[in-house]
């Protein structure tokens, strides 16, 4: 292991462990004082590892010995991760963007800014950000596996001080900076005071002072993701709220991914790794940004969603942010290729996913922040009242399990266990502003329906669900369920959301039921209420020519 960022005064037999962002050339100075150097405050030299005159540690054997020597004193200062980010951001990446005269193609932060830049256009897309912002840089630090990732200036905390391997005699914290420096430097036997930015001639960027302006919810959540060990380890509480734990396990999750072979669909491989259908269907993934750059350009380029949405989105003339419900989530496929496919629009969304399985929650929200998903996740299942219900599923095989009416014993190797339903009604929002529904229920959709049925503002939805044979002639809203549909809905025959083939519009009971006479197996149906919907409009809703209304954006 590397120690590179450990300085040893063998003299004082002291070791401090220096930190880029946590006052980093004020501490290299100190160390040159303390070594002797009448030349301490020079910037320049405190970080020119060949001619500063420190003694940095390295991998060799003996420095080794020196780190494992519970007689020599280490110290170290950490900085919350928030402003440690925001400062690497602002000192290296934001004032090259306004560089006047631009940075040289030579410069090492130029070919870091070019890096960015790729990872911004052909990965996040122009259309979705239109210069490297923050956020862009952290999906950058996140996904996009450049070797300049590890730059010291934004690498974790963590790992720059080995953690948890090395024990620290003192851990100062940047943002008690005034008493904190003295406090370390007595323990390091130093006499000097610890100088200011103005003695060391390096501006500051004022970060923490910055941090509202640049915090949005989708960079909190990606700090809070990157640097989980570094909130876990030094004890900085998250702005969030949320869990270090789950935190950290999402982390560990997204280590290792899995890609559809057929769509290119990037999944965590956690709970996963026994499941027949994914070893049959998923193969291994090396390049996790790569994979998710092909499954955008794949809902592009196949999914009828992007014509869905523009048209959901022209009955809001309110410009709330379009709802997206995927219900039934599994992996949260649906709501990763809605999101995508939103953005690449520019709507304003909401992401809602109701998945029971137990075994599903956490990978599901590991998908969702893999794929740049602000989504909820709910650990309930839909149906058609409000309470609990057995849920059964199989170990080896977490596609296909769903609710069991009446509650039964367990048999043919299946667990049950009792999970929390939610009624459609209660699920969606009482509002007659519509939102886009993916309904897969493994054949219980008719009483999720049910719930629902004669309520004009929770029919306002456009849906998108399962019709399967056996369905045509249930009971929903004192109709067959055929007639009830056609009554109230434009129906369209999709085959799927992902990849649209066999596309009829305009489908009646009688066409539901010749369907599902003629072919006894399951389609996909786009179903648009009459009460918001122009029959021609939803049959335009695969055409990529239709305009985005404005006021959805």
């Amino acid at each position: 292991m590397n120690y590179t960022n450990f300085i040893y005064d063998e003299g004082r037999g002291i070791i401090f462990a220096y930190v880029p962002k946590v006052a980093c050339t004020n501490w290299k100075s100190m160390m040159r004082y303390m070594a002797g150097y009448e030349n301490w405050l020079d910037n320049r030299l405190a970080h020119d590892k060949e001619n500063g005159g420190l003694r940095y540690l390295g991998d060799s054997a003996d420095d080794q010995k020196i780190i494992a020597r519970d007689d020599i004193p280490k110290f170290t200062m950490v900085r919350d991760p928030y402003s440690r980010t925001l400062s690497a951001y602002l000192n290296k990446v934001e004032k090259r963007l306004k560089a006047d005269p631009p940075v040289s193609e030579t410069d090492y932060w130029a070919k870091v800014l070019a890096d960015i830049e790729a990872f911004r256009v052909n990965t996040l897309g122009a259309h979705r950000y239109d210069t490297i912002n923050f956020e862009v840089f952290l999906y950058w630090l996140r996904d996009s596996g450049s070797w300049f990732v590890r730059d010291e200036h934004w690498a974790p905390q963590s790992i720059l001080l080995r953690q948890p391997g090395v024990s620290f005699t003192k851990v100062g914290r940047f943002e008690t900076l005034n008493e904190d420096a003295p406090d370390l430097l007595s323990a390091m036997g130093c006499d000097q005071g610890f100088p200011s930015q103005k003695d060391v001639k390096f501006a500051p960027t004022n970060a923490q002072q910055r941090l509202n302006a640049y915090m949005t919810d989708t960079a909190e959540s990606l700090i809070e993701e990157i640097f989980a060990a570094d909130f876990v380890n030094f004890d900085y509480p998250t702005r969030s709220g949320r869990s270090i734990d789950d935190m950290a396990q999402l982390n560990e999750l997204k280590n290792s991914v899995l890609r559809s072979r057929s769509n290119n669909f990037l999944t965590v491989s956690a709970a996963f790794e026994e499941d027949e259908y994914v070893q049959k269907d998923f193969g291994e993934c090396q390049n996790p940004a790569k994979a998710i750059a092909q499954f955008r350009r794949h809902v592009s380029e196949n999914s009828p969603l992007e014509g869905i949405l523009k048209g959901v989105a022209a009955a809001n003339t309110g410009g709330e942010p379009l709802h997206l419900f995927d219900i039934g989530a599994y992996m949260g496929r649906f709501a990763v290729a809605a999101d995508h496919a939103a953005e690449a629009l520019k709507l304003k969304r909401k992401v809602s996913c109701f998945e029971p399985n137990p075994k599903l929650a956490l990978p599901l929200r590991a998908n969702l922040s893999l794929h740049g998903v602000e989504g909820s996740v709910f650990e309930s299942a839909i149906g058609k009242e409000t309470g609990t219900a057995d849920f059964v599923y199989k170990p080896a095989r977490m596609i296909g399990a769903g609710l069991r009416f009446p509650p039964s014993t367990n048999s043919d190797g299946n667990v049950v266990e009792q999970v929390p339903v939610t009624s459609l009604q209660d699920a969606l929002p009482d509002t007659a502003v519509p939102g886009l529904v993916k309904l897969d229920l493994r054949g219980l959709e008719l009483g999720a329906l049910r719930s629902i049925a004669g309520d004009a503002n929770r029919m306002s939805n456009v849906f998108l669900l399962k019709y399967y044979a056996w369905q045509a002639d249930s009971i929903v809203g004192g109709e067959p369920f055929g007639d009830w549909l056609a009554n109230h809905f434009h129906i369209m025959r999709i085959g799927h959301w992902l990849n649209a083939s066999d596309v009829e519009a305009g489908l009646d009971a009688e066409a539901l039921n010749r369907m599902a006479e003629d072919t006894g197996t399951t389609s996909y149906l786009l179903v648009a209420p009459k009460t918001c919907f122009e029959s021609e409009a939803v049959s335009q809703w695969l055409t990529k020519e239709m305009p985005v209304s404005e006021t959805s954006q």
